[in-house]
């Protein structure tokens, strides 16, 4: 199996791992023949690169972290409830929190001393799958360092819910391909404040869920926003989350 981009798919090509849409939705499952009308769809959609699979590479075989299964389960999960979270339905966190358990049972189980993180996604800022993958790589730093599983949960609830805020990010700004304008770049940096803001009223009994989502994008030399807090000023576990 190899990757490509899409820019150099032929028809007769086979897909060697399935793409998953945002939501959890198969795409395009593993195995399927590529047709010409499949390729210009891929490209309309914004992937810009596929596994497929080819005899000269036959032997290297993709070993994530998270299973497809689990992957699929965890977009779909946080597609189906972030919004109804950001209303304030409470009974929407449960899901999320059994998501969670999933996850880290998963990441405890993995013995390999290297990940793969699949990125397969329509947009690199998709809100959905980059929460998926912040939660996993800042369990894999959790586990490496140790952290008693009530830590772990903490860790991934924050992961995942970190970037709530972005929903509310007008999407010409969040998908913008060239740099932000001062005013543009203005609104983006409200956004952990508003995923804070959504996770304090979620999460009311772990504060440091919140602290999480709000001090993300803080950085240890204090250039970091909203507050340009440094060193041990910033949370571990906000620490793990913005790495």
């Amino acid at each position: 199996m190899i990757k490509i981009h899409v820019s150099r798919l032929e028809p007769g090509m086979v897909v060697g791992y399935s793409l998953l849409r945002d939501d959890g939705v198969v795409l395009l499952k593993e195995g399927v023949i590529l047709t010409q009308p499949l390729i210009n769809r891929l490209q309309t959609l914004g992937f810009d690169f596929i596994y497929i699979k080819d005899r000269r590479f036959s032997d290297i075989e993709l070993e994530e972290v998270l299973s497809q299964d689990t992957r699929r389960k965890a977009l779909e999960t946080i597609h189906s409830n972030f919004y109804r979270i950001i209303e304030g339905d409470g009974q929407s966190l449960t899901p999320v929190k059994e998501l969670v358990d999933e996850i880290i049972d998963e990441i405890l189980r993995f013995k390999k001393p290297v990940l793969s993180l699949i990125q397969l996604r329509q947009h690199d800022d998709s809100v959905f799958s980059h929460s998926v993958n912040v939660a996993a790589l800042g369990l894999m730093v959790g586990k490496f360092l140790k952290l008693p599983r009530e830590h772990l949960r903490t860790l991934a609830l924050g992961a995942i819910m970190h970037d709530l805020g972005k929903i509310k990010v007008p999407w010409e700004i969040l998908n913008k391909p060239g740099k932000l304008s001062p005013e543009e770049w203005e609104v983006m940096k409200k956004h952990p404040s508003r995923s804070a803001d959504f996770v304090a009223k979620a999460v009311s009994n772990q504060p440091e869920v919140a602290l999480i989502a709000i001090q993300h994008h803080e950085r240890i030399d204090g250039s970091g926003y909203p507050y340009g807090l440094s060193g041990e000023e910033i949370n571990l576990l906000s620490r793990i989350c913005a790495c």
